[in-house]
């Protein structure tokens, strides 16, 4: 499928396989979940946040944090990062076709918002997750080891995710910069 034609093709069309990577990475998260269980734990601090237009650096407040081992991750790493690239070249894109605004642009935006819905439950399913407080701020209690640490919640109007890396001696974790975000006026992409 092209770019261009994805603009107004549901998600489903466009995944190509990142949603079908999710079972098997499910799978490697439960079962490495059991391991983390038994390892002491160190506290790590943090905060989930984003840049927006102006400048400004806002807070995504009750964001969902997961961690997982950096060995168990990489998959789901290249499989959210695959979906951003998609997300953003089918934006690019419909720019280019359509211009910045419009229902084309619209159509962009919910599937993105679509993809982020999907996503959550299998996350949720990994785990319970941490959540930030209402300035972002999080505690994550997790072995000393690596880990690939993904959060997922709100920013304005905008629904977002992150995706970022803890080096086992690191204390402090900033994720500022989501791999994907959606506008998302309505909420519904992350209503609980």
């Amino acid at each position: 499928i092209s770019i261009a034609a994805a603009a107004v093709v549901p998600m489903t069309a466009i995944e190509g396989g990142y949603m079908k990577r999710w079972m098997v990475i499910t799978l490697l998260l439960l079962t490495s979940s059991a391991v983390l269980a038994q390892a002491p734990a160190t506290v790590t601090t943090g905060i989930v946040e984003a840049v927006i237009g102006n400048g400004d650096l806002v807070p995504a407040r009750f964001a969902e944090i997961f961690a997982y081992p950096v060995d168990k991750a990489a998959d789901m790493k290249a499989t959210l990062q695959h979906m951003a690239d998609v997300i953003n070249n089918t934006r690019v894109e419909t720019s280019r076709m359509h211009g910045t605004t419009g229902p084309e642009m619209n159509l962009v935006e919910i599937e993105c918002a679509k993809g982020l819905i999907r996503i959550r439950p299998i996350l949720e399913g990994t785990g319970k997750p941490t959540i930030a407080n209402e300035l972002g701020e999080f505690q994550l209690q997790v072995p000393k080891q690596p880990y690939t640490v993904i959060a997922i919640g709100r920013v304005g109007m905008n629904a977002a995710l992150w995706v970022g890396d803890l080096a086992s001696d690191q204390s402090v974790l900033k994720l500022a910069r989501p791999t994907v975000a959606c506008y998302d006026p309505s909420g519904v992409a992350l209503a609980q």
